[in-house]
């Protein structure tokens, strides 16, 4: 395994379905190469697997002095857009915040909109802003997602009235298809900074591009780390035997009509954005022809008090998987809990382990992701690890994990209710 992230599995083993783990373990092979030769289900969507490794210097440096452009621009930077469109860069920024607060006194203010459809929160946010010097970047391939282009239509429209036309051109960067939809169209007719999202490449699977580099240069993310942490990750997990398909193997070889529900639990609040960035990339993933675990989160030691019950002696049908973070960064060493005089960091890693100990003795299949710190290099391995791993288990499902065909039956209905008030108002 990598030194950046370590793998135990030895407290789900005796869960795993002998029959089915021979079977998928002989399909590996020509999954993986399926996958890198891009002849299997949803390969026009692939373009993330090499993408670490073929971001060059130049491109790399474009994000840094673009960002350095924003920064100087308004301390307030705001990110537009909904799930695959902010969850990686949201969470990549929380983590580093959190590990980085000693040092973060350069950095602008940020504030997310485009995920919902509340209008008093985004009534909220534009009170908030409005005292404030704002760079906006909005985030949407398709660039007509719902939740995205109200909150942008209506924040475009605040920003009109704040700037002039020429101050506009230097506070909105748009992130979209490199030629079709309207925010694309926006970009060419107003002349605003943009950046292409590639087409072989999905939202959830999109984090190595101008979706989460760009936001995370911005918010002083070291990018170049966190790259090579993925190209290492891509370079380790680019033969049929590695620790991302392992993983793959053992949650469906245990996954059943009981065994249903998969919890990622976390031990530092700071990874809450991640574990959600995780959720929608397995849950619109592999939740297809009624297959798929159902991916849900929890936050220890916070949840222990509210879900600690019915994970240690509630249905036996949830896997958990737990990821921890082995080092913090020393500046948190003077933490301590007064009355023993440890290091918190120390009780929250006894905590960590005896909640795993107490949950395998309830009979759960625990496995555990531990991350060697909270460094970019180990992020971007970690992000390229889950990607992989997700997409070899929708393989080993024998389904599309590039797609998400059922999101689109809400809208249907959506469309048709709009229309009704068009109808109705004209």
């Amino acid at each position: 395994m990598s030194k950046s992230l370590y793998f135990d599995d030895v407290l789900a083993l005796p869960f795993i379905d002998h029959e089915k783990y021979q079977t998928l373990s002989s399909k590996i092979s020509n999954y993986h190469d399926q996958l890198h030769q891009k002849t299997g289900t949803g390969s026009d969507f692939t373009g993330w697997i090499d993408l670490p490794a073929n971001i060059g210097d130049q491109e790399i440096a474009h994000y840094r002095e673009t960002s350095e452009i924003l920064r100087s621009k308004g301390q307030t930077f705001v990110m537009l857009g909904i799930g695959g469109s902010y969850l990686g860069a949201r969470s990549a920024i929380e983590i580093h915040q959190a590990m980085h607060a000693h040092k973060n006194h350069h950095i602008p203010e940020i504030f997310y909109a485009g995920q919902h459809l509340s209008a008093p929160e985004l009534y909220a946010l534009l009170n908030k802003l409005e005292s404030k010097d704002v760079v906006l970047n909005v985030v949407s391939k398709s660039g007509s997602t719902l939740e995205t282009r109200i909150a942008f239509e209506n924040m475009y429209q605040w920003m009109q009235k704040k700037y002039s036309a020429s101050e506009l051109k230097e506070r909105i960067i748009i992130t979209t298809d490199a030629s079709h939809g309207p925010l694309r169209a926006l970009a060419q007719k107003e002349g605003y900074l943009s950046f292409p999202v590639p087409e072989n490449i999905g939202g959830r699977y999109s984090l190595f591009t101008a979706v989460g580099l760009l936001p995370m240069a911005v918010m002083g993310i070291n990018i170049q780390e966190m790259l090579d942490g993925a190209r290492l990750a891509q370079q380790e997990c680019s033969n049929s035997d590695n620790p991302a398909y392992r993983y793959a193997l053992l949650r469906n070889t245990i996954q059943n009509k009981e065994w249903c529900i998969e919890v990622l639990a976390t031990f530092e609040p700071c990874l809450y954005y991640l574990t959600e960035w995780w959720k929608q990339l397995f849950g619109e993933s592999e939740g297809k022809n009624a297959k798929g675990l159902f991916p849900a989160n929890l936050r220890y030691t916070t949840d222990l008090h509210s879900m600690g019950q019915y994970m240690q002696e509630g249905q036996r049908r949830i896997i958990e998987t737990f990821l921890t973070i082995d080092r913090l960064p020393s500046a948190f060493d003077s933490m301590i809990d007064p009355e023993s005089g440890a290091k918190i960091e120390t009780v929250n890693k006894i905590a960590g382990q005896s909640t795993i100990s107490a949950h395998a003795e309830g009979g759960l299949p625990c496995l555990h992701l531990r991350m060697k710190d909270a460094s970019m290099h180990t992020l971007g391995y970690l992000y390229y690890f889950f990607m992989k791993a997700c997409a070899m288990s929708g393989y080993m499902q024998e389904l599309n994990p590039f797609n998400q065909p059922g999101v689109e039956r809400y809208k249907h209905y959506l469309i048709k209710g709009l229309k009704k008030i068009e109808n109705t108002e004209s």
